[in-house]
């Protein structure tokens, strides 16, 4: 509901004013800023000034429908905008690209026991598709076997998904025979929890979120008594990395 004013250039671009200040060009010629009088001098190539059409009749017109001097745009992908402005029954027009850049998608790096995304602002980690509750560091551990992703927040607020990434428990008949052999027990547990096997072992303990509570080399017991009660899951690894036997504990006071 301003008052709006214009001024032409000796191009012939004609610029929009209020009382307020400059509401914009319909053309782009280089200028860079206003001088607050009627000559409306500006620094540029030309070196010249606006010629004062004095108080118009305009209406603004935006491709996205809005009809206001100014719009708010927020594209999910790079958009060019048109506005078009009538003054006086004649039309003016000009557009604006406004750039989206895609985040960088993060890849998922495998190493033993642990998945890592790189570093981000925030992180959400999803098993076979499903957000996994608490699992929002940038490292996670799995406890089960299938298809792991990770959704990352990067510092501008853009958010992107990796690929996924398949954790499967080996199915050959040596690991079967030899994690037949491995043994974790008593379960349910209030302190010590000792682990049989005819191979060293890494033990990687974690909680119902799947932080990593505990994480041991060639490990036959583990002491339980600091943690609260709960479910924990402990999985044992040999020297080669492969997942030999995972089971869930109860810890009990």
């Amino acid at each position: 509901n301003e008052e709006l004013y214009a001024a032409t250039d000796q191009e012939n671009n004609i610029y929009l004013f209020t009382i307020a200040g400059t509401v914009g060009r319909v053309h782009i010629s280089g200028i860079t800023s206003f001088a607050n009088d009627d000559n409306y001098n500006y620094r540029g190539s030309l070196n010249t000034h606006l010629n004062w059409l004095g108080q118009q009749q305009a209406r603004v017109q935006w491709s996205t429908g809005a009809a206001t001097y100014t719009t708010t745009v927020s594209p999910a992908k790079t958009t060019t905008y048109y506005a078009t402005v009538t003054i006086n029954g004649n039309k003016y027009r000009d557009s604006i690209k406004v750039k989206v850049t895609a985040g960088t998608r993060p890849t998922i790096t495998k190493n033993c026991m642990t998945l890592t995304a790189g570093s981000y602002a925030a992180y959400q980690w999803q098993h076979n598709g499903t957000a996994i509750n608490g699992a929002t560091q940038a490292t996670y551990t799995p406890n089960e076997p299938g298809n792991y992703a990770v959704t990352v927040t990067d510092a501008g607020g853009k958010q992107t998904t990796s690929n996924t990434l398949q954790i499967t428990v080996a199915e050959t008949e040596s690991v079967n025979a030899l994690s037949a052999k491995v043994k974790i027990m008593p379960d349910p547990s209030t302190s010590l929890i000792r682990i049989t096997s005819p191979v060293p072992l890494s033990v990687v303990v974690t909680n119902e979120t799947g932080k990593i509570i505990m994480l041991k080399k060639n490990a036959s017991e583990i002491d339980m008594s600091g943690l609260p009660d709960g479910i924990y899951s402990i999985m044992l690894f040999d020297d080669n990395c492969t997942q030999l036997k995972v089971k869930k504990i109860v810890k009990r006071g």
